[in-house]
């Protein structure tokens, strides 16, 4: 698998299930750094390599945290975040789908308003999305952004949006890949990282195709959520894990063979064309201030709330769910201090 794979999720949720529930992130003496854990859906992708610079080249550490990775999907991140046993999680759309459903937990950043893949039909005959009503998609889990953006597709041409059967191939990018390779599905919703190894090794085996999503939708895609207590209690650790996330976002603008060369380390099976095509791709979809357009974010609330049942006029307003109070202080701070990425 290109990215974690079975075994390595299993012991990532053993370990979870281990060390539930967590202390809160303790308030240390000046000088030491205070732990708090942050969740990702992936090891490799490179729309997490924000919080991969961040980390690794010490910017949460500079700001006083030591951010521990921990590599899984939103439907356990959740329900961990607003337990307090996890102080940050990158699973943005899980969290507004758990907002819409009363879970009190704001996203205080967004990385992009792009989702990063595209909606690839195994077989020759079926060339619209007309053409997909009734037919299996694979997507990763059900109520994620995969499963949100496919959704939307669909809506956005004027079909029911559970026209299609959805199928869930689970957390990584191996049972997308060989659902491509082997023809398993009717149609695939495939990461651009994932859809560039199969270009490079020649197996896409006459997948085309049907829409490219990173085009024809705006979602708050990625960032950081963290639960209402969280924000309440310390706003100024949430600020600085903010703020170190930001200064990541402008080393890899200005900063891009550094930026490859960490990626390279958290992706080390992939090619360097790979590797460059896919940075490239997805660094130009960041966000600039870590806040999306007010657009995007309504339309990822009406989307998510036809999930859950919610009627329009029950549906909270964008500043219900999105804080981006800190993503601006943490932007004044950075421009205060004259802050420059450096290699």
């Amino acid at each position: 698998m290109t990215t974690i794979n079975r075994r390595q999720l299993s012991l990532s949720l053993a370990a979870a299930a281990a060390v539930m529930p967590f202390a809160p992130a303790a308030t240390l003496a000046q000088g030491k750094l205070e732990t708090v854990r942050l969740s990702m859906g992936s090891t490799n992708d490179p729309a997490y390599l924000p919080f991969f610079v961040a980390i690794d080249k010490g910017f949460y550490r500079q700001l006083g945290l030591d951010v521990q990775p921990l590599y899984i999907g939103g439907g356990v991140a959740i329900p961990a975040l607003l337990s307090g046993s996890l102080e940050f999680t990158s699973s943005t759309g899980s969290a507004i789908t758990a907002a819409l459903k009363g879970g009190a937990l704001k996203i205080v950043m967004n990385l992009s308003e792009r989702v990063p893949w595209k909606l690839w039909a195994t077989r020759p005959e079926i060339t619209t999305l007309a053409e997909l009503k009734g037919k299996a998609v694979g997507i990763q889990t059900r109520g994620d952004l995969f499963d949100m953006s496919m959704r939307t597709v669909l809506m956005d041409a004027g079909m029911d949006p559970d026209a299609v059967r959805y199928v869930a191939l689970g957390f990584g990018s191996g049972a997308r890949i060989a659902a491509i390779q082997k023809g398993l599905l009717d149609a695939v919703m495939l990461t651009n990282l994932e859809e560039r190894i199969l270009r490079e090794r020649g197996e896409l085996n006459g997948a085309h195709i049907l829409v490219d999503v990173s085009h024809t939708i705006r979602v708050p895609n990625n960032g950081l959520a963290v639960s209402d207590a969280m924000l309440a209690k310390n706003p100024a650790l949430v600020e600085r894990m903010v703020r170190g996330t930001l200064m990541a976002m402008r080393y890899i603008e200005s900063q891009r063979a550094g930026a490859l060369k960490i990626y390279a380390v958290h992706a080390p099976d992939l090619s360097p064309a790979v590797l460059r095509g896919s940075l490239d791709e997805t660094a130009s979809t960041f966000l600039d201030d870590g806040m999306a357009s007010l657009a995007a974010r309504r339309s990822e609330i009406a989307v998510r709330s036809s999930i859950v049942n919610l009627p329009p006029a029950q549906q909270p307003s964008p500043d219900k769910i999105f804080d981006y109070a800190l993503v601006k202080q943490a932007a004044q701070k950075l421009q205060a201090d004259r802050w420059t990425p450096a290699e």
